[in-house]
């Protein structure tokens, strides 16, 4: 414990006395280039704040940020929407998944646990662990997803120690973690990510979150458009080679889990349509702002919903809510609503370890701040799942998490090694801690199929509000006018 003390100080008086490139204390980030990416990261949409925002900086304008033209319906979306709404009173089915570290076990286990039928999302985002996560649902590789998480290969991240995080800035390497990505993305072939992405097996669209060090705001990164336009076989015959799109991904992914201090720092230059820029910017991992993200992908839902709605009036009605009721009453529309998913990669509450006993009977500074880490980590990701449901109040969602995982007692379930649980204590010196993460694999298993198995073991959270004021009891929930204004470009002209 006095170790850990004098690292605190030490790292204390390094920070204070030392500043710039030249810094005692100067990381090692993994720095990856990204050419021509600019047009495919956004700030995430806190339109619940705008009001009060728009103030912050001075008077609003109409400027769209740093990073070009907002791109909430970009022609990859486009191109989902067209898909998805071709197809019938087929409602979207949207799959959030959660941050959560070596956790993300969890969510490998119960994705592979459901049937091929069940797995056919039309947009998947990510945070973290999340983010790697999506990788695979957008390439339709569960199977591959589970047995990488039970970490077949060894420890992705190697303990750079106390000294370690002075020295190096990050508590964990992941050096490991980085060429497993790489191999995964372009290595193998026919197999690969990359070309299981470019050729639509899984989830179409793929987006996940990352901070920006300089700003401190959410980014979202369209990976499968990066993909789709960039890669050697993609629209854009853009000249980079699947190295270069491929590495470039490994960045953004390893970007969204880079957890301040615990994992090494990634710095990436995004470039601009020319090219590079020679500007490496930090980010982070995205869980330090929201867990779960699904506001840009909720309204791309909403506009598949509308062309659902609209196709049936034909071509000689415009598509405005008038005639929308009138198509209701007369029962000519059915569609669906969108379906939303979410994976909690984790339990809901914060996890018992042995931190409980030493913050009463030797709470140091390292106990200290570990503890009010999970913590905070613990009340963003509940707080996210209830800003969801705030959002979405006349829908129920779906939702699965990892509670559980340690009171199933004298339940066996068998993946590659039979497990009890509860299943055993995570070692909190390793990152990845492979017997913690093979339990986690069976848990999701056993959750899927003996917990809420009539819904294929995702628990259904009931709607805030029961019904929306004025709406029929029957039929379809129709769209405000507001939702029809902005996806006018789908619809025949007004």
């Amino acid at each position: 414990m006095l170790i850990r003390i004098l690292c605190l100080i030490a790292a204390g008086i390094l920070v204070s006395g030392c500043s710039g490139p030249q810094s005692v204390l100067a990381s090692h980030p993994m720095q990856f280039p990204c050419p021509q990416f600019a047009d495919y990261i956004t700030e995430y949409d806190h339109r619940s704040f705008a009001d009060i925002q728009k103030y912050a900086e001075g008077p609003p304008t109409n400027s769209v940020g740093q990073f070009g033209e907002d791109l909430l319906l970009s022609g990859n979306d486009t191109a989902t929407v067209e898909r998805v709404a071709a197809q019938a009173a087929a409602p979207v089915k949207m799959l959030i998944l959660s941050g959560g570290g070596q956790w993300g076990a969890f969510g490998a286990g119960f994705l592979n646990a459901q049937a091929p039928a069940d797995r056919n999302f039309d947009v998947v985002t990510g945070v973290s662990t999340g983010a790697i996560q999506a990788l695979f649902v957008g390439a339709n590789q569960y199977e591959r997803m589970q047995y990488l998480y039970g970490l077949p290969e060894g420890n992705p991240a190697s303990a750079n120690g106390m000294i370690g995080l002075i020295s190096k800035g990050s508590q964990h390497d992941l050096s490991a973690l980085r060429k497993m990505l790489r191999d995964e993305l372009y290595g193998r072939g026919k197999d690969s990510l990359l070309t299981a992405i470019l050729d639509g097996k899984g989830a179409r669209n793929i987006r996940i979150a990352m901070v920006e060090g300089r700003s401190n705001n959410l980014m979202i990164v369209d990976l499968s458009g990066y993909i789709r336009a960039k890669h050697p076989l993609g629209t854009d015959r853009s000249g980079l080679s699947e190295k270069d799109v491929g590495d470039c991904v490994t960045g953004l992914v390893l970007a969204s889990s880079a957890i301040p201090l615990r994992l090494t720092p990634v710095q990436i230059d995004i470039g601009d349509e020319n090219g590079l820029k020679g500007d490496f910017r930090t980010f982070m991992d995205g869980g330090v702002r929201l867990s779960i993200i699904d506001r840009q992908f909720a309204q791309l839902s909403e506009d598949i919903y509308l062309m659902q709605l609209c196709s049936p009036l034909g071509a000689a009605n415009e598509c405005t809510l008038e005639n929308l009721k009138k198509a209701e009453k007369s029962g000519l529309i059915e569609a669906t609503p969108p379906s939303i998913y979410v994976v909690r990669n984790g339990p809901t509450v914060v996890p018992k370890s042995s931190l409980d006993a030493h913050i009463d009977t030797d709470p140091d500074a390292y106990v200290t701040a570990m503890r009010g880490y999970a913590i905070l980590v613990n009340q963003n990701e509940v707080a996210s799942i209830g800003e969801m449901q705030a959002r979405y109040p006349y829908d129920s969602l779906n939702v699965v998490s990892a509670d559980g995982y340690n009171w199933m007692s004298g339940q066996q379930v068998t993946w590659g090694v039979s497990h009890t649980f509860p299943c055993p204590e995570r070692d909190e010196g390793v990152y990845f801690d492979k017997a913690f993460m093979e339990c986690l694999i069976a848990f999701g298993h056993w959750r899927k199929a003996n917990y809420d198995a009539d819904n294929n073991g995702w628990q259904q959270l009931a709607p805030l509000i029961d019904e929306p004021q004025g709406l029929a009891e029957e039929g379809p929930v129709l769209p405000s006018e507001a939702a029809l204004k902005r996806a006018e470009k789908y619809l025949p002209a007004r």
